[in-house]
């Protein structure tokens, strides 16, 4: 695994990478215990021209989210500041060649605002609990997954409701995994 500084790459980021933290706080232990991963939060370049964007799920009161934008370079001091661990995965060649990015972004357009789905993130992984594929509410890795499918990245066959941070980390879709921040742990 690479590592690297944000300001070194920034200008390398394209719409569609995706970027992956986990940190020491308590929502974040949560989701990688659960989970069994290593991160507990996925998001989705939505805009590299001036400004790098993702598009992300983020609080927007003490328990409620939604799918927003926000910029990188925030993402990035955040983490930074918490100690947590960040990594950017850009996109391989053979999966930058099946992108229709004005597919994924009408999809990622049609996000925002949606709310956050606690119900189905916290059955995401278990193999005994079944998610049904629905976009009215999105948690980080599904509103990624989802945005990646309609782009033609990843198959359609997948169930975008049920991928963990882990799993949208863990396709055969990156050039290669670069953390960013945090003490050095690699991805798979």
């Amino acid at each position: 695994m690479d590592c690297a500084h944000y300001d070194d790459i920034r200008g390398k980021i394209r719409v569609g990478d995706v970027v992956a933290t986990a940190d020491d706080g308590l929502l974040s232990r949560l989701i990688r215990r659960r989970t069994g991963g290593l991160v507990s939060h996925v998001a989705i370049v939505f805009r590299s021209l001036w400004v790098v964007e993702l598009m992300e799920a983020v609080k927007a009161g003490p328990i409620r989210g939604v799918i927003d934008v926000t910029r990188m370079s925030l993402r990035v001091r955040a983490q930074e500041a918490s100690g947590g661990r960040m990594y950017w995965l850009p996109l391989s060649d053979r999966a930058r060649d099946r992108l229709n990015a004005d597919a994924m972004l009408y999809s990622l357009t049609r996000q925002r605002g949606t709310p956050y789905d606690w119900r189905q993130a916290l059955g995401a992984g278990f193999a005994w609990i079944m998610n049904r594929p629905s976009a009215r509410q999105l948690f980080c890795s599904e509103s990624v997954a989802l945005a990646l499918m309609a782009g033609g990245v990843l198959p359609h066959a997948i169930n975008y409701s049920e991928q963990t941070p882990d799993h949208v980390v863990s396709h055969d879709i990156y050039a290669r995994r670069v953390q960013l921040c945090g003490s050095p742990v690699p991805l798979p």
